[in-house]
């Protein structure tokens, strides 16, 4: 099953879909710009075979998608071994690794 973001960049701009299933499904590489525009890479999912279970969101089975701002994605980062995010107005490229 295919599991789809529609997000506007601001309240303004056109509305924007990114496909979550290789986050979903596995592990990836993600290349962005942060906020401050320096480069950032990440080894990133949000499956929870990926994810210690004393680190599962408490009442749910799965990750919420954003927050705070309707383009950022909440991801674990598999280096730093905590959730992070990012915008996707500012994802560069996504790769499976």
């Amino acid at each position: 099953m295919s599991y789809t973001v529609t997000f506007r960049t601001n309240m303004t701009g056109p509305m924007m879909s990114f496909n979550m299933d290789k986050l979903e499904h596995g592990v990836c590489l993600v290349d962005f710009t942060k906020e401050d525009g320096t480069a950032r890479r990440m080894l990133a999912t949000r499956n929870m075979t990926f994810i210690p279970t004393t680190k599962w969101p408490k009442y749910s089975d799965r990750l919420e998608p954003l927050c705070f701002r309707t383009d950022r994605v909440v991801v674990w980062d598999l280096e730093a071994g905590e959730y992070r995010s990012f915008c996707l107005s500012r994802l560069n490229n996504i790769t499976v690794v």
